[in-house]
């Protein structure tokens, strides 16, 4: 294999979520750097009990520092408890002035108490600071409210009291090399319409206005109002870019330190207006800038590209993923390898996994999962194969350079025009900029056109015409695509007219723009003069129609050409025309081996591979025929199995017992009650035959006694996977038939959980420092036993809805896992099945949902 630069090997979020040891912190770096990681970030997360910030956490933090330099790995400090970054745990909410702000209105009577308030009547918005008396009207009044949950890092006095509580104390204590920081969601207020009081002296230097005359125009449509919102959302971005961004970013360059990290709701235009009015220029202050990724379905290619255009166009190697939040438990690698590869194929190249937790017990085992520890099967087996190929493949996507000569002008500025923040409704009133402009990418990505986004804030300060190209830091682009846009800044617009009357190619996806900041524009110079099919045969490799395949064309420093190519559809063939070479030599990340392959490449569903441009004429040879197993297999021998129950009755008084409900109900009721004392959980299951060996597992609850059909048992040791998940042994005390499971516990919650819970208007912030003192949870039965329930199909193909769950005796054949006995299975079971075969030339396919598979065909 080629050898790992430690500098390309993941990074991943490193939860501390619970009561903080020094000795097993040390243990878990041991374990990620033996796994293939190259460093972590130490992320405080929700169910943390060390005190944020305090000299045992900087004790903890100075350890880990010291380990990570003795390894060669790199220790990253995350900046806040939670997130969004920028209030300190909830330190900087203590002073009322460092709350965000936002905004609402409604239209009625005139209101004294409104921030400002205008009248109805006519074209024009006029702001009135009084009720016209001679007249009967309606009055737009604006209101200012403070946010419970977040800080106005849009102000750069908070900022400063940010960097001060937060990264000056990692500083003065950094003896060991502290690598840098993650930022996480910075943004201003996104619930509602949002406001900073840095607006009003904004407008009046920049724009020469009063903000409050014009304020009401963000809610309805009078003359003026195009020209006040562009105004308004690129003062908020610029507010959040020039006082958060860039300070912290300096600061942490002036402090030899690393800045990385993600800003949000990268996916579309209209949830960049939630967060940021744009998310492009914020990668100009990351030295390695990132993105988030979540969920398990393959999105546009919008995320990975901004970030990558900018980096390419300002020179920046790396490009980071925080990927993997919310994939969830049954999530395969091979379905996570895509997750991943979808975003390379855009430009990204440095993984951050989410999670590594410190705990996974309680409520930290449904924090966004998966979670990627030794409790997680896969992940014992394999993961530091699965990370060296994303090091190998991260690093030779980030030593070459992407080929591209397409520019695509990114249309956020248009977004201003109609964006409102109504959350009752989910309305954003962008549509008719998002989904055209989503359109032309997806249609660039399936020609496999290469392409970058050309933001208007970096335009500005890093571009110009060279010759007839349209140069932005390092990149310079022969053609420029406009997609629907209303708008553009007046630099973006004399750089297009120079580039125009330099004989630059333009193509305009749809009609021109007809304004400018807002204004009426005529842009008369304007039109195509270029083609799509002129654009395809300029570059370095076309295909034929579209295509599931989405790729990219690099150069490294050697001058070799290469293909990333990534199948995000069902099995395909794609036929590249190379204008540079006869074929391809794929090359094998894992094993750094090359294979010889024609232009006609195959790829099946999901498959990825890096085709090295060759001018070797390849060999045909003859395909292996498909050998696909039968159905039925026989068991090798009998496994420990194990039976989730996750549903309960409960009891205040330990006699009368409620109806069966799932745990986090009976949770739920018991927050609604505020419920303090004694609390007793009754889990109830069958047994058709019994278990010759069986353990019982449950989370300690605050527990102080367990029985098994009355009879006490005791716990006997923790179990491998989570120091808190109890096992006791409970073969003596189960039956033949109804069997039931007590557990008697000290249920409380601190009022702080009360607070964050249903304080009014708390928002994400909050919650995510939450830490619950006490759980309901599932329980565990493991043993030698099969499990059987009645199963239905659930809304997808590839789900099965179960219950009535019983205990039964493990079957010596099977077709299916699920529905014969292991629905709730973890660990290893071997399969065996017997093949006649009259010849050997065959392939074997299996083309089942798994996690691992290990095959060995007559002893190989």
């Amino acid at each position: 294999m080629k050898r790992i630069d430690r500098k390309y090997q993941s990074i991943p979020f490193w939860a501390w979520n619970e009561e903080m040891d020094e000795a097993r912190l040390l243990e878990q770096i041991e374990w990620m750097d033996a796994n293939g990681m190259g460093g972590f970030f130490m992320h405080a997360r929700s169910g943390l009990k060390t005190e944020y910030l305090g000299e045992k956490w900087f004790d903890c933090v100075e350890a880990c520092a010291k380990k990570a330099q003795e390894l060669g790995m790199q220790a990253y400090a995350y900046d806040e408890n939670g997130w969004p970054s920028g209030f300190v745990g909830g330190k900087l909410l203590e002073d009322i002035e460092n709350h965000d702000r936002y905004l609402t209105y409604n239209v009625g009577d005139y209101d004294e108490n409104a921030l400002v308030s205008y009248t109805m009547d006519g074209e024009e918005l006029l702001r009135v600071n009084a009720k016209i008396t001679n007249r009967a009207i309606q009055y737009l009044n604006v209101y200012e409210h403070y946010s419970t949950s977040t800080a106005d890092i849009l102000n750069p006095q908070v900022v400063d009291k940010f960097i001060a509580l937060t990264h000056e104390e990692y500083r003065k204590r950094d003896k060991y090399g502290l690598k840098g920081f993650f930022t996480d969601e910075p943004q201003y207020f996104r619930w509602g319409t949002p406001y900073t009081k840095m607006l009003a002296p904004y407008f009046k230097e920049k724009y020469g206005e009063d903000l409050l005359d014009g304020l009401g125009l963000l809610f309805v449509e009078k003359n003026g109002y195009r020209a006040f919102r562009y105004k308004f959302w690129k003062a908020m971005q610029s507010l959040l870019l020039n006082n958060y961004s860039k300070k912290i970013y300096d600061w942490c360059d002036e402090n030899g330190y690393q800045l990385t990290g993600h800003y949000i709701e990268e996916t579309s235009l209209a949830t960049q207006m939630w967060c940021c009015g744009g998310i492009m220029p914020f990668y100009e202050y990351e030295h390695i800038p990132g993105i988030d990724y979540l969920g398990r379905n393959i999105t546009s290619e919008l995320a990975g590209k901004q970030v990558s255009s900018v980096a390419m166009q300002l020179g920046k190697k790396q490009v980071l993923t925080e990927t993997y939040a919310c994939c969830g438990w049954d999530v395969t690698p091979q379905e996570l390898k895509l997750i991943a590869e979808s975003q390379y194929v855009s430009g990204v190249n440095l993984m951050c996994q989410h999670y590594i937790p410190y705990s996974d017990y309680g409520e930290r085992k449904r924090d966004y999962p998966a979670h990627y520890f030794k409790g997680n099967p896969w992940v014992n087996k394999n993961f530091k194969q699965f990370n060296d190929y994303f090091s190998v493949l991260g690093e030779l996507l980030a030593e070459s350079k992407e080929l591209v000569n397409v520019g695509i002008l990114h249309p956020i500025r248009s977004a201003y025009f109609d964006y409102k923040r109504f959350p009752e409704t989910d309305y954003f009133g962008v549509e008719d900029i998002e989904i055209p402009f989503m359109e032309l990418i997806e249609d660039f990505s399936q020609r496999q056109i290469p392409h970058h986004y050309i933001d208007e804030t970096i335009l500005e300060k890093y571009g110009r015409v060279e010759d007839s190209t349209l140069v932005v830091g390092k990149c310079a682009y022969k053609y420029v695509v406009l997609p629907k846009m209303y708008t553009m800044d007046k630099t973006t617009e004399k750089l297009l007219h120079e580039f125009v009357n330099a004989g630059g190619k333009v193509l305009l996806w749809e009609e021109k723009p007809q304004y400018l900041e807002g204004e009426p524009y005529e842009y008369e110079y304007l039109q195509s003069n270029t083609t799509i099919d002129e654009i395809i045969a300029n570059q370095p490799y076309s295909i034929q129609g579209k295509s599931s395949v989405r790729g990219t064309v690099r150069e490294n420093s050697e001058g070799k050409k290469f293909i990333y190519a990534v199948n995000l559809g069902e099995a395909t063939t794609l036929s590249f025309v190379l204008k540079d070479g006869q074929g391809f030599q794929d090359y094998n990340v894992l094993e750094d081996t090359y294979t010889a392959l024609p232009t006609v490449v195959a790829f099946g569903k999901g498959e990825s591979k890096l085709l090295y441009i060759s001018e070797e004429l390849y060999q045909e040879k003859p395909k292996k025929k498909a050998l696909k197993l039968s159905e039925t297999f026989e068991v090798c021998e009998n496994v420990p199995n194990y039976l989730t129950l996750d549903f309960a009755r409960y009891s205040l008084d330990g006699i009368t017992y409620s109806d069966k409900l799932h745990h986090l109900g009976i949770f739920n009721e018991l927050l609604k009650k505020r419920h303090a004392g004694k609390l007793y959980l009754k889990y109830e299951f069958e047994i058709d035959v019994l278990p010759t060996d069986c353990t019982f597992l449950a989370e300690d609850l605050n527990t102080i006694g367990v029985s098994v059909n009355g009879i006490n048992v005791e716990p006997c040791g923790e179990s491998v996977v989570e120091k808190k998940l109890l096992t006791y042994p409970v073969s003596h005390a189960l039956q033949v038939g109804h069997n039931y499971i007590i557990i008697e516990s000290d249920y409380y919650q601190s009022e702080r959980v009360y607070e964050t819970l249903f304080g009014e208007n708390v928002t994400e912030g909050l919650k995510n420092c939450l830490a619950f003192d006490s759980n309901v949870e599932a329980v565990y039965l493991k043993g030698d036993f099969g499990v059987y329930g009645d199963f239905k199909q659930g809304n997808k193909d590839d789900v099965l809805l179960g219950n009535n769950f019983r205990i039964g005796a493990q079957k010596k054949r099977l077709s299916c896992l699920i529905t014969e006995g292991f629905p709730f299975f973890t660990g290893d079971i071997v399969l065996r099945q017997i093949v006649e075969l009259e010849d050997t030339d065959y392939a074997l396919l299996i083309n089942k949902r798994f996690h691992l598979i290990k095959v060995d065909v007559n002893g190989n």
